[in-house]
């Protein structure tokens, strides 16, 4: 229940708001790095999303969750503690200061380039996608899969986001090239300038 309250509890928010704003003053990270999970619906979808599917057994216990622009973790740390956890970001001023709020989570410099985890239960990419044009995307998403074996990537999608800051809506179908197939998709969450936000959750599609 402790744990829960201080991810979801808009009280615990204000005061990771204030935690937050003290480290940012210490290492100087992006002040989009303020908002904790608990004032970002699409963070706490897909927390409460991964769990339910751990709590059905859905993973294995010797591959680990991994986060891409994971920035302090709030989202890859929600994820239940038996598992081994990565986050990857490019900003080593927020990386520090999440080891500190997340210690359960092994944070690392880098990018897709940089996995190399072999088997991974779930890879998260969420908000910085939508700034990667497709084609730069789905490259990305083929250099991982180069050298991991992915059973599920979880990825955010928009609906009304011309002229708005969230600048390229992804297609799955395309990413993945038939490799995945999509196993939920989350109701719309609204976001900025009247844009809609879905958590979208794709397989790995079993060999025939």
């Amino acid at each position: 229940m402790m744990r829960q309250w201080w991810i979801e509890s808009k009280k615990a928010g204000v005061i990771k708001k204030k935690i937050y704003q003290m480290l940012q003053r210490y290492y100087n990270f992006g002040s989009w790095h303020l908002t904790p999970i608990n004032e970002r619906p699409y963070g706490l979808e897909v927390v409460r999303t991964l769990n339910k599917l751990i709590s059905k057994n859905k993973f294995s216990k010797y591959a680990p969750f991994v986060e891409v622009g994971c920035g302090l973790g709030e989202i890859i740390g929600g994820v239940r503690w038996r598992f081994k956890k990565i986050g990857y970001d490019i900003s080593a001023e927020a990386l520090k200061a999440g080891a500190l709020l997340c210690p359960k989570v092994i944070f690392r410099k880098g990018t897709f380039a940089d996995i190399d985890c072999g088997d991974i239960n779930c890879l998260i990419m969420l908000n910085f996608i939508h700034m990667i044009p497709h084609d730069k995307l789905k490259k990305e998403i083929d250099t991982v899969l180069e050298k991991n074996r992915v059973k599920l990537f979880v990825l955010d999608t928009f609906a009304d986001n011309e002229g708005t800051e969230y600048k390229y809506s992804h297609d799955g179908e395309y990413l993945f090239g038939g490799r995945y197939k999509l196993a939920r998709r989350s109701d719309s969450i609204p976001c900025a300038h009247g844009a809609k936000r879905y958590i979208e959750y794709w397989q790995v599609c079993k060999k025939r």
